[in-house]
């Protein structure tokens, strides 16, 4: 007499979560470039919002510029020979308006940063000897002219008035504070010493 097969026993529940646990992870060696349908639907979101938030850029700067006011552009050309009919050569274009006058209309205004005045002087020569000096920054009074180049154990020569030219011929030499300068007077041929904060070079060098 043959014997019954014993019955068969139900899986456990660790028994079913391993047999999941194994059914994926053979799919997944098996293609491995497989996503769940949650990866996907995750995927799918972040690129639609992605898609909306450059739309919306795109429609806000389209907006602002084509908000702003554009401004005229005027130009101003030579008013065309009334004996010429011929027509003209150049269209305007939009936004742009045309001036045809000789000069600038009185009542047109020009906008900008105001343009800075430039002054152009003269580079001072710096003395030297040879050079022809002009006695400045006396006022009324009179340039010294001494024996010796200082202030304290010299004698005044001669006094040379503002504008008078006296020649270097010597120096320089500190002294009392002062840069002095041994200079002639070609009028009267005398010479001295004088402070040189007080002459100013007209003439390039050309020998004493």
């Amino acid at each position: 007499m043959a014997s019954e097969p014993p019955l068969a026993r139900r899986p456990t529940r660790e028994q079913l979560h391993a047999r999941r646990v194994y059914r994926r992870a053979l799919r997944h060696a098996r293609n491995p470039l497989r996503f769940s349908l949650r990866s996907l639907a995750l995927v799918a979101t972040l690129a639609l919002l992605t898609a909306l938030a450059v739309a919306g850029l795109a429609l806000s700067l389209r907006g602002e510029s084509s908000g702003l006011a554009s401004e005229p552009i005027i130009i101003i050309s030579a008013a065309p020979d009334t004996r010429l009919d011929a027509p003209p050569t150049e269209a305007t274009a939009p936004g742009r308006q045309v001036i045809l006058a000789p000069q600038r209309p009185a009542n047109l205004a020009f906008t900008g940063p105001p343009v800075p005045t430039i002054i152009l002087t003269d580079t001072p020569v710096p003395l030297a000897v040879g050079l022809l000096a002009q006695v400045v920054g006396v006022g009324n009074a009179e340039l010294n002219v001494r024996n010796l180049p200082n202030r304290s154990s010299s004698q005044i020569l001669f006094r040379a008035p503002a504008n008078s030219e006296l020649r270097l011929i010597g120096g320089p030499l500190e002294a009392d504070g002062f840069i002095w300068w041994r200079v002639r007077d070609p009028q009267f041929a005398v010479e001295g010493w004088a402070a040189g904060r007080y002459l100013q070079a007209l003439t390039p060098a050309t020998g004493v």
